[in-house]
């Protein structure tokens, strides 16, 4: 069984499930996490999130793609952190990418102010009007985010603890039970 059946699994059991940590590494090196909203997979088993990209999480990816996500799921008790490399897919965006970008703002039609004001982590300025919203194509700013998981440690806490470790080999995947 690979890790992505497991992860999927184990997140059914514990809808919504959808909010994970995401950890950066900023410009002096120390880490930098929040939280973000799991939007699913890539057809190649990529997770994916959008975001701002004048964030401080994409300033993060563009001096180092090393990101790790971790899912802590209280219900069942299964932590879940995936290693990888984080790729920004911004206006350039092409294939799977593309069409995450695009449907993405679409599903967000009440929700884009965000993108259209100021940047995330600017200070507050005076009120001013909200900035108009309707437009059909997504702003530069608006990116999807997707992750080539590279390892996967899956620690199970309910009864017998487990700790399983999943490490991509070329096109296949070793899975390696741990001492918890």
């Amino acid at each position: 069984m690979k890790w992505l059946e497991v992860f999927e699994t184990q997140r059914a059991r514990n809808r919504p499930g959808n909010r994970v940590q995401v950890a950066t590494v900023d410009e002096r090196g120390a880490p930098s996490l929040r939280t973000v909203v799991l939007r699913g997979f890539t057809r190649g088993g990529q997770p994916w999130f959008f975001t701002d990209a004048r964030s401080e999480k994409i300033h993060h990816l563009q001096r180092s793609p090393h990101v790790s996500v971790l899912a802590w799921w209280e219900r069942t008790e299964d932590q879940f952190r995936l290693d990888g490399l984080a790729t920004v897919h911004g206006p350039g965006a092409v294939d799977e990418a593309a069409v995450l970008r695009k449907t993405s703002w679409q599903r967000l039609a009440g929700r884009r102010a965000a993108w259209l004001g100021p940047a995330p982590g600017s200070v507050v300025g005076p009120p001013s009007l909200p900035p108009a919203a309707d437009t059909a194509e997504p702003p530069e700013n608006f990116v999807v985010v997707t992750v080539t998981v590279a390892r996967v440690d899956w620690l199970r806490l309910a009864g017998a603890h487990s700790r399983v470790r999943f490490t991509r080999t070329g096109d296949d995947w070793l899975r390696e039970e741990l001492v918890p």
